[in-house]
């Protein structure tokens, strides 16, 4: 469904006073809401990201970049690990401005950073959760990343919220147990993506984290 569409459906739900600035406000803040869910299959992306030497940043950010997927040097293949601010300060202590391959990631006020400091000819690659762009009234269904075929858990979603803002709590608790089994159902259908072999869980030593 297109953003249109959205009002249409809403206004059949009997919300034909309410103004599309409003009901905006109520899709835009279900989107969020299930984007913040979980690390959906919809909301990865991948970005290559180069280096001007001797800063921790990239020239340009992930756009849009909510968490952190994996980080892999395209240069020699090694995949960087990620640590925390406060555990990086403790461990490099003065020597964060040393320059060279880089091996850790860390985030600071939202801003991804590496070390060492990557030289200028190095190229990371970064998969990463993204978060969407904002909705307008005129907006396509392009411009949602969630799957068409799950649109109407959105729509529940913001049925939900009109609901509430008109005082209805029993049409609002119908509207949210309705929102609650779609979204059980999208779980189910986007997270288990092959039948193929059984999963395996991947163990990890925190023990190998090192800089």
């Amino acid at each position: 469904m297109d953003v249109p569409t959205f009002f249409t459906t809403a206004q059949d739900y009997g919300f034909t006073d309410l103004s599309n600035a409003t009901m905006l406000r109520a899709l835009q803040g279900t989107v969020y809401a299930i984007e913040r869910m979980k690390p959906w299959p919809f909301l990865e992306a991948r970005a290559t990201l180069t280096f001007a030497g001797s800063v921790p940043t990239p020239v340009t950010a992930p756009p849009r970049i909510r968490a952190v997927l994996s980080v892999r040097d395209l240069t020699t293949g090694s995949r960087l690990v990620p640590i925390r601010l406060d555990d990086f300060e403790d461990r490099v202590g003065t020597a964060d401005n040393d320059a060279g391959a880089p091996r850790v990631y860390y985030m600071e006020a939202g801003v991804m950073k590496f070390w060492p400091l990557p030289p200028a000819d190095t190229q990371l690659s970064v998969r990463y959760i993204q978060f969407s762009t904002p909705l307008t009234e005129t907006g396509v269904e392009t411009d949602f990343l969630i799957p068409a075929r799950h649109h109407e858990v959105i729509l529940f979603g913001m049925l939900r919220r009109l609901y509430d803002q008109q005082d209805d709590p029993e049409l609002a608790a119908t509207m949210a147990q309705q929102y609650s089994t779609l979204s059980q159902e999208m779980t189910e259908d986007l997270t288990k993506q092959q039948y193929d072999q059984p999963d395996f869980i991947h163990f990890t030593n925190p023990d190998d984290w090192y800089v």
